[in-house]
């Protein structure tokens, strides 16, 4: 009876040890989907509010319904595990900025953590809205008047 109550130790080990493997597995692999989900939501952030500030002679309304029209397509079926992705553009004068407010969902959140927000991304990206042909103009401008 003794030899059978020994080998059973593997068993009460096991029933310890694999929940703890299976839930650092199932984090890293969210952890990887967090990961591509920022790198994919700044690249996609500064090739909007980019796309944007290259628009020359636009009313600012219009530059912001392109923005978010890009940021639509852009983001359409790219981002794994995440469901409320808040965008806010704002174009002025000299800037483009793209703001994201981002959080991904973790299953089992409510279980862990009375707080939804587990890895939160904020990310803010500005482009600046220069014609080259008038910055070249008026740099030159300050040039000579600096000779003179």
């Amino acid at each position: 009876m003794y030899k059978k109550q020994q080998k059973a130790y593997m068993t009460a080990e096991a029933a310890l040890v694999f929940p703890l493997i299976i839930g650092g597995i199932i984090f890293t692999i969210y952890l990887g989907f967090y990961l591509y989900n920022v790198c994919t939501i700044n690249q996609i952030s500064y090739v909007a509010a980019l796309r944007g500030s290259q628009l020359k002679k636009v009313p600012v309304n219009e530059i912001e319904d392109y923005v978010r029209e890009e940021l639509k397509n852009m983001l359409s079926n790219q981002l794994l595990a995440s469901e409320k992705v808040e965008q806010e553009v704002k174009v002025t004068m000299g800037k483009v900025k793209v703001k994201f407010d981002w959080n991904i969902e973790m299953p089992f959140a409510k279980w862990i953590s009375l707080e939804t927000k587990i890895w939160p991304v904020e990310k803010e990206v500005t482009a600046n809205r220069l014609n080259p042909v008038d910055r070249i103009r008026n740099v030159r401008k300050m040039n000579e008047s600096k000779i003179s």
